[in-house]
């Protein structure tokens, strides 16, 4: 694609994102991060160079990927802007960044899953977010991404961010009631594989019917009596009956 990359981190996305690119014959030039040990890991796992400090580039087609946590974005950004890279972040909710004099190329390519390195993941599944503020670069970038992932759409900063809230409750806020349902089980010394067959049906369901129309439990039947019984065996667990008593709230006023 005469593209050349460099990638900055070296933690859950910078990784799958390397690792992808390479799978799908994008040569990576070097690896950048604060974590020299993990940082020198994935520069080999990916046939690349790790360096300590960002060079200069003299090519239009270099693109620096900040792959970083959304607090160290911005910092990057602007230590980074005068070095002649087209400064692209993955973020949902950090807004297209701009320089001062708004002469830097900068872009955003957020790819709307969740990472770990200790999972793979179908990236012929995943849609990427573009934004930029060159056109050129976003037709690169939207190439870019058809080619590593299933599909591509240009959205602004306003709706990625609505983008990344729902994909909060939809992911963090779901597997934080995993967390909680597993402890449950826990406590009475039962094996959390009870509620696989649950959560894969549960999942399969939202995604092939309206959520809205499929909701079933005791607040959607109106279920007072087993509200409760079940607010009672939470008495010994204040944090986690808030929850109940929250998501219950919301279910019987919806």
């Amino acid at each position: 694609m005469g593209l050349s990359i460099g990638i900055v981190g070296s933690g859950n996305l910078a990784t799958h994102l390397s690792k992808r690119f390479i799978e799908c014959g994008i040569p990576i030039a070097f690896i950048q991060s604060r974590n020299v040990k993990t940082g020198k890991a994935l520069a080999k796992a990916c046939r690349s160079i790790f360096v300590k400090e960002l060079p200069e580039t003299s090519t239009t087609n270099q693109i620096l990927f900040i792959c970083s946590s959304d607090s160290s974005i911005e910092d990057i950004f602007q230590a980074n802007h005068a070095k002649g890279y087209s400064l692209v972040h993955n973020s949902g909710m950090i807004p297209l960044l701009h320089d001062k004099k708004n002469k830097t190329k900068s872009a955003v390519f957020y790819p709307v899953q969740t990472f770990s390195k200790k999972e793979e993941v179908n990236w012929k599944a995943i849609p990427i977010c573009i934004e930029s503020n060159d056109k050129k670069l976003e037709q690169k970038l939207l190439k870019l991404a058809r080619k590593i992932a299933g599909s591509a759409l240009i959205l602004d900063s306003k709706q990625r961010a609505y983008l990344h809230l729902a994909a909060v409750f939809a992911n963090n806020f779901v597997n934080a009631n995993y967390a909680i349902a597993t402890n449950i089980l826990a406590s009475q010394k039962l094996p959390a594989k009870l509620i696989a067959a649950l959560i894969q049906q549960t999942a399969k369901n939202a995604l092939n019917n309206s959520p809205q129309e499929i909701q079933t439990g005791p607040a959607k039947r109106k279920d007072l009596k087993t509200i409760q019984a079940h607010l009672q065996l939470l008495k010994k667990n204040p944090k986690e009956k808030k929850v109940y008593d929250a998501i219950t709230e919301y279910l019987l006023k919806k």
